[in-house]
């Protein structure tokens, strides 16, 4: 019976194809985070956010807030920022010279000769109007290579979205995103988020806003992938200051079958003076041009987390 089981086993494993392996994959994230957010989330206690300002701010003082405000007190935030500014244009700078450096230093590699502009060009991939619309594999088609044939698709998407996301304790989020990306592989996000957090009877409650905004590239694509890297900014504001930090992201969906769409982000950068760590990860169906998802959000700032189940939707234009 052991053999026969895994002799069933080895062949589903084989027949499965990528696809169904990612979506897979994204469920189990999916069904760890929630089981993950349902154990820590004791975490979440009244008065969380102050702590959250200390991580942001050193102590929580207002003058010292490493936003807008100048001071003289900080060279070793602002090294903080610059060592991770030249990580993260080292990195960029690696990813998007495509090394091409050495075809002009290096007859052996490049031989204009041999190689025509015809030969080594590839058209760029155009968007559907929203994933699946027309019968199309995801969001991406591919470029049309015969000059003056119709080209379908659009040479831009644009999408946004608004989620609210909840621990079951004390804390709740709501905010939005917009994302706009081109042919080009280039593109643009930002999103905002509202932190409201109850403080208990007769206490009220405390609020922070975060948010972020970054330059994408589209490091790969495929018909039922998109896959982008990008550099920008993360704000943290309350009703004392504003503190701003650089970020790095990585952002991935993936479309594998209609209607479902599985996406994952990871951010990874500074709050004023804190270290900073967001990972989100949603699945959800497409129906017409909405998007509806639920998932996993979780944020760490300094040694506070935040985290809890998301639901949204999102439109695609």
């Amino acid at each position: 019976m052991t053999a026969l089981s895994v002799s069933v086993s080895s062949r589903w494993v084989t027949r499965m194809n990528a696809p169904r392996f990612v979506a897979a994959t994204l469920k189990l994230l999916v069904v760890a985070g929630v089981v993950s957010m349902l154990l820590t989330s004791t975490v979440a206690r009244a008065g969380i956010f102050d702590s959250a300002r200390s991580a942001v701010r050193g102590g929580g003082s207002s003058s010292s807030g490493g936003g807008h405000h100048g001071g003289g007190g900080h060279h070793d935030d602002d090294d903080d920022d610059s060592i991770l500014g030249s990580i993260l244009g080292g990195i960029l700078e690696g990813l998007f010279s495509g090394g091409g450096d050495h075809h002009h230093h290096d007859d052996h590699f490049y031989d204009e000769s041999y190689y025509s502009v015809e030969e080594i060009y590839t058209p760029p991939a155009r968007f559907a109007s929203f994933p699946y619309a027309d019968g199309a594999p995801g969001v991406l088609l591919p470029g049309i290579e015969d000059e003056g044939a119709f080209v379908p698709g659009r040479g831009w998407s644009g999408r946004f979205s608004f989620d609210y996301a909840s621990d079951f304790d004390s804390i709740e989020h709501w905010g939005g995103r917009l994302l706009m990306e081109g042919c080009s592989r280039w593109g643009f996000d930002a999103e905002w988020t509202v932190f409201n957090e109850d403080l208990g009877p007769g206490m009220g409650h405390d609020r922070i806003d975060l948010g972020d905004a970054n330059l994408l590239f589209r490091l790969i694509e495929t018909e039922r992938s998109l896959w982008r890297v990008g550099v920008g900014m993360n704000w943290f504001d309350d009703s004392v200051d504003t503190d701003y930090g650089a970020n790095f992201t990585l952002r991935a969906d993936f479309f594998p079958r209609h209607p479902w769409i599985y996406s994952g982000e990871i951010d990874l950068g500074r709050l004023g003076g804190g270290d900073y760590f967001h990972f989100n990860v949603t699945a959800g169906v497409m129906w017409n041009r909405l998007h509806f998802f639920t998932g996993y959000d979780y944020r760490k700032i300094g040694n506070v987390e935040l985290n809890g189940m998301v639901f949204g939707t999102q439109v695609w234009f």
